[in-house]
């Protein structure tokens, strides 16, 4: 399809983009009008109102119905850090690791308040509650069911942690909390589920039809999560030799001589080899079905 422009016919998309660069030099120029007071004013408004669209959808809350995970550093803190992640939006490695040191104290403060220290001792498996502040300050010691409990009062927060292992949802809750966040539960490490749109707490409030579909989408999450674990089982490192002058990958030092004194290469060649590391993967029943 073709256009004219100045008494030359052109291509739809050039006579577009002929316009256009007019357009631009016209306005640099001078040569249109400028826009009354009332429409930038109604200019100014709209873009108030886009901004405040894109706040809403970097929020705090989110209905969003689907989830995706995010991550947290897989150290001794990942329960710590990943609530920190969810329910004070700290996002910076140095600041979460303060922040965890912070959890901690906090739990170690709730059992040293309790009324009944003896029975929460027990309850907790150490000698007294002092034994245990010492030992959930202790940043080489994971966190458990015990630390959500008391966390989820500290924040205000319903806490559900998803299962990978049960694939299935535990929720921790101290009264009846307008939020909630989700934890994934590798059987080791803790990591934070977000929304799609970056929100960290979702109402307790929602539709049943939107929290049964973003609960959903986290077993998902967590089944990929089992599926990519049993891959990297089946998978073994070796070390092997790389020859820098052809690429080819040898066992051991007396291969690579062997192959240096069989194989041509170029002139330039000086008889070099670099370590590297190789993936083998096993056959699962699968592979073989």
């Amino acid at each position: 399809m073709s256009m004219t422009w100045e008494g030359t016919e052109v291509s739809t998309v050039v006579c577009r983009s002929m316009r256009f660069i007019q357009y631009r030099l016209d306005r640099i120029l001078g040569r249109l009008p400028r826009r009354r007071k009332c429409e930038r004013r109604k200019l100014k408004v709209t873009k108030k109102r886009s901004a405040e669209r894109l706040d809403s959808f970097t929020g705090f809350t989110s209905n969003m119905a689907s989830l995706q995970r995010g991550s947290v550093k897989a150290d001794n803190s990942c329960l710590f850090t990943a609530l920190a992640r969810l329910c004070e939006n700290i996002v910076s490695e140095p600041q979460l690791k303060v922040a965890a040191r912070k959890l901690r104290a906090t739990c170690a403060a709730a059992v040293l308040a309790d009324p009944d220290p003896a029975t929460k001792a027990i309850l907790l498996g150490h000698d007294s509650v002092e034994a245990y502040g010492q030992w959930i300050t202790d940043d080489h010691h994971w966190g458990g069911e015990p630390e959500i409990v008391m966390l989820s009062a500290h924040y205000g927060v319903e806490i559900v942690v998803v299962s990978c292992e049960a694939l299935n949802f535990l929720r921790y809750a101290d009264g009846a909390p307008e939020t909630r966040v989700y934890l994934l539960y590798t059987g080791q490490h803790y990591d934070p589920l977000l929304g799609e749109d970056g929100a960290l707490r979702f109402m307790t409030a929602d539709p049943s039809e939107v929290v049964e579909a973003r609960e959903g989408s986290a077993l998902v999450l967590a089944r990929t999560h089992n599926r990519e674990a049993a891959e990297r089982a089946l998978e073994k490192r070796v070390n092997k030799l790389k020859c820098c002058g052809c690429g080819m990958i040898l066992d051991d030092a007396a291969a690579f001589q062997e192959h240096c004194g069989s194989v041509e290469h170029d002139d330039d060649f000086s008889y070099d080899c670099e370590q590297v590391d190789i993936v083998l993967r096993a056959m699962s029943a699968t592979d073989c079905s």
